[in-house]
């Protein structure tokens, strides 16, 4: 049996180790935010011009490079993607290397002092042709950055991936109220 004088210093160490596992589990995460427009558009719409933004919402880890897959069946136009970094902390504001291959557009910061600091975005503007089929299709965007050993550290997005419908259905439309016929009024709901 423990006398009084062992169960202090237990207590103590006990209550330290519980505060040690708890700041550890809540220890902040590399994260990042996404949004894409436009929502909605037609199927077999020729090129129209989206916009995906990435947002570094990482407490102190800079991002180095960013991937967007291209959904089945849009086709980016390679020549139109333009991607501007904001300025934020040590990191300068920059125009990020572009790379669009069939199923992905990646890309680089173009030297050390042009990552992307925690609450800096990245605009990636490009053109793309939409596929004929309906549907809700992810962007699903990737951010990625080094640790101090030059490690790869995944960020994760913080949210839903940004989203398109693609949808050729025009709405239906019913007239609730109309003037009287004949009628000089122009109001209808």
């Amino acid at each position: 049996m423990l006398n009084h004088r062992r169960r202090l210093p237990l207590a103590v160490a006990a209550g330290a180790c519980l505060l040690l596992a708890s700041g550890a589990a809540a220890a902040p995460e590399d994260t990042f935010t996404a949004t894409s427009a436009p929502s909605h558009v037609r199927p077999s719409q020729p090129a129209a011009t989206f916009i995906v933004t990435l947002t570094n919402t990482s407490p102190s880890l800079p991002a180095d490079r960013a991937t967007i897959p291209i959904p089945n069946g849009f086709e980016v136009d390679e020549n139109s993607v333009e991607a501007p970094a904001t300025q934020a902390g040590s990191c300068l504001a920059s125009e990020w290397d572009p790379d669009v291959n069939d199923d992905r557009i990646r890309l680089d910061r173009p030297s050390d002092n042009r990552r992307l600091c925690p609450g800096a975005t990245l605009t990636v503007v490009f053109e793309a042709a939409t596929p004929a089929t309906e549907g809700v299709f992810s962007w699903n965007p990737a951010l990625r950055g080094e640790d101090d050993e030059e490690e790869d550290i995944d960020f994760t997005l913080s949210g839903p991936a940004p989203t398109v419908v693609v949808d050729g259905t025009g709405p239906a439309v019913t007239i609730l109220q109309k003037p009287l016929d004949p009628s000089n009024s122009t109001s209808a709901s």
